[in-house]
């Protein structure tokens, strides 16, 4: 039985839009019959192919690379016990209030040195009271402390995977997991 149909009822059935459909083509993933249309047999075949691999992975490729996902969790959860790894939102916090402090600090110098200044002539002091206040500023910016990116929640269950409190009991009928909590 044929399945000839148009870019239209192609692009319906893989749930894409017709310029894709011909992306597919141009890349030849998916291929036109002479007469300008497709076989959606030949085509919904090398999408999925092309969408979901061959289908040629073993279970033991399969559970080698889920392995392999897990040590490198591991590792990155290793590297933020260690202090070598930090969130990225725990840091943006902290070095934005590190650095509207010192924005801040900067900022008031010339109110403050103004009425110190007043008067002074001697071109000496005026410069060892601006630098002092540079100086100054600038050591809140070399307070830097690893401790302040430290987070408690870094390990949550002994497998690495984080539990959910919730159990999920199991309908003994059929043999499916419900969704109601078990009280």
């Amino acid at each position: 039985m044929d399945f000839k149909c148009d870019v239209d009822v192609v692009a319906k059935f893989l749930d894409l839009t017709t310029r894709r459909v011909y992306q597919l083509v141009k890349a030849e993933v998916i291929e036109r019959l002479p007469d300008g249309k497709f076989d959606l047999k030949d085509v919904s075949e090398k999408y999925y192919e092309f969408k979901f691999g061959s289908g040629s992975r073993d279970l033991n490729q399969v559970k080698a690379e889920h392995e392999e996902v897990k040590k490198r969790i591991s590792e990155l959860k290793l590297a933020k016990m260690e202090g070598k790894l930090h969130e990225a939102d725990d840091v943006e916090l902290i070095m934005t209030n590190m650095l509207v402090t010192f924005r801040n600090r900067i900022l008031s110098i010339p109110s403050k040195l103004a009425p110190q200044l007043i008067g002074m002539k001697n071109i000496g002091k005026i410069s060892d009271l601006i630098d002092r206040e540079l100086r100054d500023a600038l050591s809140e910016l070399s307070e830097y402390d690893p401790a302040l990116f430290a987070r408690e929640d870094i390990i949550e269950g002994d497998d690495g995977a984080e539990e959910d409190d919730r159990s999920v009991p199991e309908d003994t009928e059929s043999g499916c997991s419900t969704t109601e909590p078990n009280n």
